[in-house]
């Protein structure tokens, strides 16, 4: 008689464990996604970077006006209010080119608050039109077309990109540009007193060079 009801004794006694045992603390969910590179990025400078681990980094770190659709690879408005105007352009030097037209959008903000404006845009292609930055002289020969670029005295945010010929590939590579903020990158405004044009013609006196090169350099 003894053995059946230790038997009983001993489940009765695991039952009252179980159930007197607290529930684990609630955590709140962790929505966190860890993603393995399968090699070093190197350089996270888009402009000096050609390596495919890097842009994956990169496009987590800058922005540009337009991205590509992952579905069907139609350039989708990002930074900006919609598709750029195209128009083309029938007088003055560009003649022949095409201008486009583009305006940020006015939520878009850099990580210290201030608006992302067109002069950053407009410092990064000059940036890499510096030839001083010997990193950027892949990415210059796809930006050849570019020529000019217009910023609207009454509207900061919205600008003119003017391209001295037709190119197929000219809305994409423009729009798809990393953008950089010119107060983090040129905060002494090395490269304000150049153009675009003054700086594909490669052509300066000894302090402008040195500029280029301060700016290069650091």
């Amino acid at each position: 008689m003894n053995a059946p009801l230790t038997k009983y004794s001993i489940i009765l006694l695991l039952i009252l464990c179980f159930a007197c045992r607290q529930s684990p603390p609630k955590t709140e969910e962790d929505f966190t996604v860890n993603v393995r590179l399968a090699s070093d990025p190197g350089k996270l400078s888009p402009l000096l970077s050609l390596n495919g681990y890097a842009e994956q980094v990169q496009a987590n770190l800058f922005l540009s006006l337009q991205e590509f659709d992952p579905k069907d690879y139609s350039l989708r408005p990002l930074l900006i209010r919609q598709a750029p105007e195209v128009h083309p352009i029938d007088t003055g030097a560009f003649s022949g080119g095409v201008a486009y037209d583009f305006e940020i959008l006015a939520e878009a903000k850099w990580d210290d608050g201030k608006p992302v404006l067109a002069e950053d845009y407009h410092f990064t292609l000059k940036a890499m039109f510096n030839p001083e930055v010997d990193g950027a002289a892949p990415y210059r020969s796809f930006f050849d077309f570019v020529a000019a670029l217009d910023i609207d005295e009454n509207n900061p945010r919205r600008f003119t990109i003017l391209t001295s010929k037709p190119y197929i590939l000219a809305e994409a590579a423009i729009s798809s540009i990393a953008i950089y903020p010119k107060a983090v990158y040129d905060p002494k405004g090395l490269l304000d007193s150049f153009s675009i044009s003054d700086l594909k013609k490669n052509s300066f006196n000894e302090m402008d060079k040195q500029k280029l090169i301060a700016f290069a350099e650091k």
